[in-house]
């Protein structure tokens, strides 16, 4: 088995010997372990913000606070286009929209051109739910993360924001790549 030499800028090609499988599957341990520690500790941050703010009388179902970020992002959406974005069925987007308008969070029309389509749109109240949400989320992360300094958040910031954005990409897990 043949690989390359990256690392001295040429190609050359080197052997695949036993040890450097060894050393290949003691990374891919390593990795698994990283990544399994990183799921436990996130996953509990997540759970203990998200159970805090549920506390507040405010508290807007995790399905509904995605569409008000969607359409805050987005904005104004068609009803198709959002079933699409949050993953539902149109029926699934139809009751979710349904439940946000009674509550005040979101204004439906439709379209003057073409009748057929609804349009589904951030209300004020809407936009001032999300921003009080975002308020509350902020200061119960801040009291986990008080003992990273700004430079660390901002770093953490940014390595959170290229794991998403590779959410867009195609699925390809290249091993070589994550232990190099």
């Amino acid at each position: 088995m043949l690989g390359s030499d990256v690392q001295s800028g040429q190609r050359q090609e080197i052997e695949q010997t036993p040890e450097t499988d060894e050393v290949k599957e003691w990374q891919t341990a390593q990795l698994e372990q990283v990544l399994v520690r990183l799921d436990e500790v996130w996953s509990r941050l997540i759970r203990r913000v998200s159970a805090e703010i549920k506390e507040y009388p405010f508290a807007i179902p995790i399905a509904q606070v995605n569409l008000l970020r969607l359409l805050d992002r987005l904005g104004a959406k068609r009803m198709s286009d959002l079933a699409t974005h949050l993953d539902v069925t149109q029926s699934g987007c139809t009751a979710l929209v349904d439940r946000a308008i009674e509550t005040g969070l979101v204004e439906r029309y439709r379209d003057e051109n073409d009748r057929r389509v609804v349009w589904v749109a951030l209300s004020a109240a809407g936009n001032e739910a999300l921003a009080e949400l975002r308020r509350v989320r902020a200061r119960h992360l801040a009291k986990y993360l008080r003992h990273l300094d700004v430079e660390e958040l901002e770093l953490l910031t940014r390595l959170l924001s290229r794991s998403t954005a590779a959410m867009s990409e195609p699925d390809s897990f290249d091993h070589d790549t994550l232990v190099q």
